[in-house]
């Protein structure tokens, strides 16, 4: 499916005391690790929204956050207004044990219906893995306008108008989007059993009918 991709790098990393793009992982920095596997996925382009010190300029195509300081609702804003294809599949710098093939379920999903998908844990959003549509755009400016920076507001005034569906996402699949903003969590995060199978090269977590069910 036409898509752009998007890696969201803009955060602080107050917390970690270093900038998360820059750690090293399997020998190459995360940065370039997580823009492997939304390259993966096929992208009609790709590029990095939000500027980090960590990743060199010549690494892919940057674009500055136009919402500074508006936490990743600006962030993905900042990606969809610089979108050039119908859908977008965005990823968080901090995310690194997620997999394509779960990000190509969630396009595969927009394929079919039309609408975009934002995957949920237990009730909880996931919006750093998801696929948006450009039609949704107008909801984060509106709500960026409003200083709302609520990520929950936004996906679910965007579900309400019938853009996206919420993907419900198993209890063994939930290892897929642990994350880190300490040096003791990205410790336990290494030690993660499905982060240690991708490692390995074993990035598919099962057959694709498996990855959620809709609400």
């Amino acid at each position: 499916m036409p898509h752009n991709a998007a890696l969201i790098a803009g955060g602080k990393s107050t917390r970690m005391g270093r900038d998360k793009a820059g750690l090293i992982l399997g020998g190459c920095p995360l940065w370039q690790h997580q823009l492997d596997t939304l390259a993966a996925t096929q992208p009609a382009a790709l590029f990095i929204a939000g500027k980090c010190t960590a990743i060199p300029e010549t690494a892919a195509h940057t674009v500055p956050d136009e919402w500074p300081d508006c936490g990743p609702l600006g962030g993905i804003a900042t990606a969809l207004a610089h979108s050039s294809a119908p859908w977008l599949l965005v990823l968080a710098v901090d995310m690194p044990a997620m997999t394509p093939f779960f990000l190509s379920s969630l396009l595969a999903h927009a394929a079919r219906t039309g609408r975009g998908a934002v995957p949920q844990l237990g009730g909880r959003w996931e919006p750093l893995a998801a696929v948006y549509p450009l039609s949704a755009l107008p909801l984060a400016r509106f709500a960026l306008a409003g200083k709302d920076f609520a990520m929950r507001p936004f996906i679910e005034s965007a579900r309400g108008a019938g853009l996206l569906d919420a993907v419900e996402v198993s209890e063994s699949k939930f290892p897929l989007f642990a994350n880190f903003n300490t040096q003791e969590e990205w410790a336990k995060l290494l030690e993660c059993e499905a982060f240690s199978k991708k490692k390995a090269g074993h990035g598919k977590e099962g057959k694709q009918s498996d990855v959620g069910r809709l609400n």
